[in-house]
């Protein structure tokens, strides 16, 4: 079975020229701004019932996202926006390889190995550019979770030339100047917004107003994913991405510690508000002792909802002892 790391050396492409991303975006709306309106509406169907299967689980995908690809850091923020806006903020970002930006292949001409790039993978439904043996979160779908806390989420990455280009994707997307769509409502990623004009991470953040973020503490990430309005008042949706964050501040993480390609080097900073930010680190499996016992499980339904993780159907659950100078379960 491949590893983390053979998997990240494969989908080391490099990044995307600007231009790239803009001649994908526009094909992508040529494309999909001539569906047949029955197709379109059963596209939307099929979003919002992933989105609500997948509900209350934000955090947790965008982990695993950032987790496939994370090199050494991976940071985690809750903002309030300023007072009396109604509304908060969630920013999960890596250091590792930029969102990928290429042609599609067709099928007959794809060679062994071909996967679509995450560009085409995030523009699309029910699909994945994920290997299952090697990710943590390996269905592709649950990225949609997001949009059952907020409505719009937003995409940045690093171009080639070391500015940034995003993607702003709304549920439901309604396209500006489309008439003729009965009813007027798609899929978040029919019609995703380009922004190729923020170049830098001080004007990516400064678009967000009342959003605390500086610049010197996102330095190095090469992804960030921001959802921009969470309600306040709105079903608890606030205070429940909150609370996702305080029980990842609580869990042992040495467990995915076989997922990621420098388990030693890997950390995660979580913060909520201008609390002090919390960092903990996966530790290596090698550095706890042999397994004092196993057992071979299986892993229900309710298990995966109530953890949060994509686990397999049937796994193996091990007890370890912490080697010697080992402090963190």
């Amino acid at each position: 079975m491949e590893n983390a790391a053979e998997s990240k050396a494969f989908v080391s492409q490099p990044a995307p020229t600007i231009q790239t991303v803009r001649e994908l975006h526009e094909e992508h709306l040529i494309r999909h701004g001539a569906i047949h309106d029955s197709m379109r509406e059963r596209e939307l169907a099929g979003e919002r019932k992933e989105i609500r299967e997948y509900a209350g689980r934000a955090v947790y995908e965008l982990l695993h996202n950032a987790l496939d690809r994370a090199m050494d850091r991976i940071i985690i923020r809750s903002v309030d926006r300023k007072p009396g806006a109604g509304n908060s903020m969630l920013l999960v970002g890596n250091d590792g390889n930029p969102v990928t930006a290429y042609p599609m292949i067709e099928k007959p001409r794809r060679p062994e190995g071909w996967r679509r790039s995450d560009f085409h993978a995030l523009l699309s439904l029910n699909t994945s550019n994920k290997s299952a043996q090697v990710h943590v979160g390996n269905k592709g779908i649950g990225f949609r979770s997001v949009f059952a806390t907020s409505a719009e989420v937003h995409v940045w990455s690093l171009a080639s030339c070391g500015r940034w280009w995003g993607l702003k994707l709304r549920h439901p997307a309604l396209w500006p100047g489309k008439k003729d769509w009965y009813p007027p409502e798609a899929p978040s990623f029919y019609c995703p917004e380009l922004d190729c004009t923020s170049f830098t991470l001080e004007r990516i953040l400064s678009s967000y107003e009342g959003a605390p973020f500086l610049p010197e503490d996102l330095q190095g990430l090469k992804t960030l994913v921001i959802l921009p309005s969470i309600p306040t008042e709105e079903n608890g949706k606030s205070q429940a991405v909150v609370e996702s964050i305080r029980k990842l501040s609580r869990l042992p993480l040495a467990f995915l510690s076989h997922r990621v390609a420098r388990p030693a080097d890997l950390s995660l900073h979580i913060r909520i508000n201008d609390f002090a930010p919390e960092r903990k680190t996966l530790k290596v499996l090698a550095g706890w002792q042999e397994a004092v016992d196993s057992k071979a499980v299986e892993f229900d339904d309710q298990l995966r909802d109530l953890t949060g993780l994509d686990l397999e159907k049937y796994g193996e659950v091990r007890v370890l002892l912490p080697a010697e100078g080992c402090d963190e379960l």
